[in-house]
């Protein structure tokens, strides 16, 4: 489990898929909260009676699993004095406790904080490339100096200036039924019949998870929906994305022509999903 950035812990990796995305806030009484917080492991013979466990979030992991756990261990991933995050291990109900092997786990901890910089060492050379290493779109970094550099020609030239959130449906059931990497290989197929749309001059950008943005200069918002209509036919696998799309008023800063853009995708998606709204 790692930070979110926002203050949750979330499983990033698991041994069985369907705990990724799991999350618990960070301020929580929990246990593993305290874990993350002070950088020390966290021993139980039964994650069940434990008290300083969060019940409710031990309930849902073992119905999900479909098995009753037994003994654990929140063991924190440690890099340079900082906690990077916490290796969550629960064995099956009468299983030899993880603390009979500690120094497997301290060897597997350090591992995982080796891998945990490694990663964020990638994710920084990402950022200053420019490209989202996965699709091959923009990343957004390059997005905010595209966007700052469209919208000052907007006003110089006097052109219209448009922009589009896409998400993808269903994409978490996607990656439930089908595996991660299928829904990798989703991301880049979308990306690439996206390409195959859009002008030299637009940007398509990884937002973030599925969800993406497209800055259309010179377009004006009904030419935006055109665009965002053509996009949405294009989707492989029969899967579909929803789209927000709004043009920029020449006067209001970037942050409140994207929540307008944001604003009309969950518009599309409470209107069933599959449609674009400007």
């Amino acid at each position: 489990m790692q930070p979110d950035g926002h203050g949750d812990l979330v499983v990033t990796a698991s041994t069985h898929a369907q705990l990724v995305g799991f999350r618990v806030p960070g301020t929580s009484p929990s246990g593993l909260a305290a874990c993350y917080r002070s950088g020390v492991p966290l021993w139980m013979d039964d994650v069940n009676d434990d008290p300083r466990m969060n019940k409710q979030m031990i309930a849902e992991v073992q119905e999900q699993l479909g098995r009753r756990l037994g003994p654990g261990v929140w063991y924190p991933i440690m890099a340079s004095g900082h906690c990077l995050g916490v290796l969550a291990i629960a064995c099956a109900e009468g299983a030899t406790p993880p603390r009979d092997n500690e120094p497997i786990l301290e060897l597997l901890a350090t591992e995982t904080a080796l891998a945990l910089a490694h990663e964020n060492l990638l994710l920084e050379m990402e950022r200053l490339s420019g490209v989202d290493p996965l699709t091959g779109a923009a990343n957004r970094r390059a997005w905010e100096e595209a966007l700052s550099r469209e919208t000052s020609r907007s006003l110089r030239d006097g052109t219209p200036l448009s922009l589009l959130m896409i998400d993808l449906d269903h994409f978490k059931q996607y990656n439930d039924q089908h595996g991660h990497m299928a829904g990798d290989n989703l991301l880049r197929a979308s990306t690439a019949a996206w390409r195959g749309r859009l002008r030299p001059e637009d940007l398509l950008c990884r937002w973030g998870g599925e969800e993406f943005a497209v800055l259309l200069p010179t377009c004006t918002a009904q030419g935006a929906l055109a665009v965002a209509d053509d996009l949405r036919l294009r989707m492989p696998e029969d899967v579909t994305c929803s789209i927000g799309v709004a043009q920029w008023d020449r006067h209001e800063p970037h942050l409140n022509l994207i929540a307008r853009a944001d604003a009309n995708l969950y518009r599309a998606k409470a209107n069933g999903r599959d449609c674009s709204v400007v």
